[in-house]
């Protein structure tokens, strides 16, 4: 503990970095570390690898631990660390088929983790198991992509939060996947591959990572060879990799291929999409200047909306940059008052890029947003505006002078203050539309030496 305390301390200080919550310490269920976690490092978030809704079956995987901290102790612990923080914490459940993947075992670990009514409900990463020797031994094999999602459904209909962490398979076929690095010999028998392998050669890892690190060109042949088994993660990876690949500009060169047709293709055809893939491909989109059809923005917003609260504030933030960037205003009319709600319960976390940029999507989605949500926003902007540039001031006041809001006088001195000691970073335009915007909110009344 004292050395992961240590580099917890040692990451602070360098300002490594830029959200608080941004460092999470995930335990096998350490009972007196976790209170001790809360204490010393408040704003660290907590992970428990529970992977069992009884002490009976926990202890049967997890047997020297769940021995030496019973399964009560630890979720008092859990729950102390969750009312000491205020923050909700993270279940890691691999999933086991024919072990702890029944309707039964769903409806134990509900129960299990129901707090008090009203209280926030707890969230569960469901982990796919990858093949080890050891798991051979033990019967145990690889979950298929329709058993994860059963047991996912499950849990939602259940009132729970829940999502398949599938990035946890990436380096299977190398065995370097989650869960393997301990292993002496990587299990390679053919029957315990995912009954839905998302790609016919069991490179679906494999294909991500060459598509990350491919030139544009590289990956649009990729596209076209694989185009008919690329999953959700295969082409969130392919648009950002576009739209990291493109220069100022439109992305024509890009999007007028064959190959960005069958992607484009392919991704409305793509039933689950998570809320990681959604934000990541219209964020891309918005890079390249691709306004995508009604039927695609329709896929897209359909997942966005089923996925909002497994949103992470830069997926929240991102998608509302994207959409507005690509003026689809129309098409998210259902999607953002949710989201909007969503937001200020996330302001806190967000960087001052992603909440200016989320202000300055509002304003110009013209979406209604009361003035709880932009009272949180403007509270949380005083916490960080020593890390403010130029672009963050004009976008957040430009905003607020759209969508009628005045801030109060302190923050308006404070955003005035903070203008003034970047004063001579400021491009024409963001200085124009500051002292502009400045006019409309405040009629001049504040603003100080910064518009003198």
């Amino acid at each position: 503990y004292s050395e992961v305390s240590s580099v917890i301390r040692q990451l602070h200080e360098d300002n490594i970095f830029s959200r608080p919550w941004a460092i999470t310490v995930s335990t096998v269920g350490v009972a007196p570390k976790i209170r001790s976690l809360a204490h010393d490092h408040p704003k660290v978030a907590l992970a428990v690898s529970l992977h069992a809704p009884s002490q009976a079956l926990r202890q049967q995987l997890l047997p020297g631990s769940a021995a030496r901290w019973p399964l009560e102790t630890v979720l008092e612990a859990v729950t102390y660390h969750q009312e000491t923080v205020g923050r909700v914490p993270m279940f890691a459940y691999t999933l086991l088929p024919g072990v702890n993947d029944s309707e039964e075992h769903a409806k134990e670990l509900v129960e299990l983790l129901q707090r008090t009514p009203g209280s926030p409900r707890s969230f569960i990463n469901l982990v796919p198991y990858n093949a080890t020797s050891a798991g051979e031994e033990a019967g145990f094999v690889v979950p298929s992509q329709k058993q994860l999602r059963d047991f996912r459904s499950l849990l939602r209909s259940l009132g729970f939060r829940a999502t398949v962490r599938w990035s946890t398979t990436e380096g299977r076929v190398l065995g370097a996947a989650c869960g393997q690095l301990t292993a002496r010999e990587h299990a390679t028998s053919r029957q315990q591959e995912p009954a839905e392998s998302p790609n016919p050669s069991g490179d679906a890892a494999l294909l991500t990572w060459r598509m990350y690190r491919a030139s544009a060109a590289e990956l649009l042949q990729l596209i076209a060879q694989n185009a008919s088994e690329l999953n959700s993660i295969h082409v969130s990876a392919a648009f950002v990799t576009l739209a990291r690949s493109n220069k100022k500009g439109p992305g024509q060169a890009y999007t007028g291929s064959e190959a960005f047709q069958l992607l484009l293709h392919r991704t409305q055809e793509l039933p689950d999409l998570s809320a990681q893939s959604c934000a990541n491909i219209i964020w891309s989109l918005a890079k390249l200047r691709y306004k995508p059809g009604p039927a695609l923005l329709d896929t897209l917003l359909d997942s966005a909306e089923r996925e909002l609260q497994n949103f992470w504030p830069r997926n929240l933030a991102n998608t509302f940059w994207g959409l507005a960037r690509l003026q689809c205003s129309e098409g998210s009319a259902k999607f953002c008052p949710q989201a909007v709600q969503k937001l200020g319960s996330v302001a806190s976390q967000m960087t001052p890029v992603e909440l200016s940029n989320s202000l300055w999507a509002l304003a110009r989605l013209r979406v209604a947003a009361d003035d709880a949500t932009l009272d949180a926003v403007v509270d949380c902007s005083l916490l960080t505006f020593a890390r403010w540039k130029p672009q963050d001031i004009a976008n957040a006041l430009w905003a607020f002078s759209v969508l009628q809001y005045k801030p109060a006088s302190h923050f308006q001195n404070a955003i005035a203050s903070r203008s003034e000691q970047t004063l001579s970073d400021f491009k024409a335009d963001e200085l124009a539309m500051c002292v502009r915007s400045f006019a409309r909110i405040s009629g001049c009344s504040s603003g100080g030496t910064f518009l003198a």
